[in-house]
């Protein structure tokens, strides 16, 4: 772990880990971005089926509380997606990625569809992806607010970048929306 530092320039999005000063490079260009949320596996001990086995999930802070969403591989029932989780994994996290593709129905009308995948490139820079889901409706609002709160810390962290490299001169404020529930202060 460690905190997830980003940066951003016209071509490509960098996300830098403080700790292991690790950095994720993603070209947005090909459909893909990441989330900014790392999932995140662990070993249990399964008394119904008396064997160890690993469980996924993403963790977070909300409201100063401990969260944690779980995940499973997109076809639970394929004993396979499984394997290929444990494939990628390199350690016991693995940064998670969106991925909207776009496509017609039976209708002919156009849907987007949203899918999350976990990412291993080898030496040669070719993919091994799996698709994992939030397991339920709970888990999918928990990680989406982690995705959103992460982008928005991304971007306070690149504007500190952007201001630390043009010599501190800090922009003027812009207005912001009201917070549902609270009043802006002026």
């Amino acid at each position: 772990g460690g905190k997830k530092v980003f940066m951003e320039n016209m071509e490509k999005v960098v996300y830098v880990d403080e700790v292991t000063g690790e950095a994720v490079v993603f070209d947005e260009a090909d459909g893909r971005t990441f989330t900014g949320v790392y999932l995140t596996r662990d070993r249990v001990v399964s008394q119904k089926l008396k064997k160890m086995l690993w469980v996924y999930f993403v963790k977070g802070e909300i409201r100063g509380k401990e969260v944690k969403a779980n995940f499973a591989p997109q076809s639970k029932d394929d004993v396979m997606t499984f394997t290929n989780l444990d494939i990628i994994f390199d350690g016991d996290t693995a940064p998670i990625y969106e991925e909207r593709s776009t496509y017609k129905n039976k209708d002919g009308q156009k849907v987007t569809r949203t899918s999350y995948k976990v990412i291993y490139v080898d030496e040669f820079g070719d993919e091994f992806t799996a698709t994992v889901t939030p397991q339920k409706d709970s888990d999918k609002a928990i990680f989406e607010y982690l995705c959103r709160r992460a982008k928005k810390i991304a971007e306070k962290e690149a504007e500190k970048a952007a201001q630390n490299a043009n010599g501190g001169d800090v922009p003027p404020e812009t207005p912001s929306a009201e917070t549902p529930g609270k009043k802006n202060k002026s």
